[in-house]
């Protein structure tokens, strides 16, 4: 397997943490998308829950550009991921969806392009198959009450991914929770760069009882975070969905 070295605001290593579970037939994309990239430090992380179709072995027949595998029983998909950003080295890290890809071979390249801190959280637009547009343009926190920053569009850096994991508590809307806990202290900056083509039953596409269910605690995260009137404006647009 394969490691790079951490380098300097010029070329700093990324990683990119998979969290997979039977996913063999179509993990294949994801990682043809990340052999594809012309940004040459970077590390790609998989954790596996155990599957029991043919992920592993797929996996395995790309063992010289996986850094770090292992396949193992986990607490869901969030579980998954927060051991991935354990191992991780990078600079910055994406967290990625087996049946997501990167949208083109440059997108690394080009997200290093426009890095200018390295303190800074740096996302994206991402390419939502399922719909066929583009999930697209700069957050501020009232957009953040009524919609999540697509995780596979966010590069967050080292200072901030290896001091917070995903709440566990939130087993539907860990990665929303995330970016909404993060706000007020991290800045969070957007660039014009289309990263991913993205499945949209992604990490916080949960059945509806599941969403319902944790509803009110992620109100009360909406408020404590975003303030009242966030809050406000979450419930307002909940009645219209």
């Amino acid at each position: 397997m394969t490691h790079m070295k951490n380098m300097t605001q010029n070329c700093p290593l990324i990683s990119i943490v998979v969290a997979t579970y039977n996913c063999g037939s179509v993990i294949r994309e994801l990682l043809d998308s990340y052999i594809s990239q012309t940004y040459f430090n970077k590390e790609l992380i998989i954790i596996d829950g155990g599957s029991t179709d043919d992920t592993v072995s797929v996996i395995k027949a790309y063992d010289k550009v996986v850094t770090y595998m292992i396949s193992e029983p986990d607490h869901g998909v969030y579980d998954a991921i927060n051991k991935g950003m354990a191992h991780a080295k990078g600079d910055f890290l994406i967290v990625m969806g087996a049946d997501d890809h990167f949208i083109s071979s440059s997108v690394l390249s080009d997200v290093v392009n426009n890095i200018s801190d390295m303190n800074t959280v740096y996302y994206g637009d991402v390419y939502r198959n399922a719909r066929n547009d583009l999930y697209r343009g700069k957050f501020n926190k009232w957009l953040l009450a009524c919609e999540n920053i697509c995780h596979q569009a966010i590069f967050y850096p080292r200072s901030v991914y290896s001091m917070n994991q995903y709440d566990l508590a939130f087993p539907v809307f860990a990665d929303y929770v995330y970016n909404i806990r993060l706000w007020k202290s991290v800045d969070f900056r957007y660039i014009p760069v289309c990263v991913t083509c993205y499945n949209c039953s992604g990490m916080s596409g949960g059945g509806r009882s599941d969403s319902e269910k944790y509803a009110p605690v992620f109100f009360n995260e909406v408020r404590k975070h975003l303030g009242c009137f966030c809050f406000l404006l979450r419930h307002l647009y909940k009645l219209t969905k």
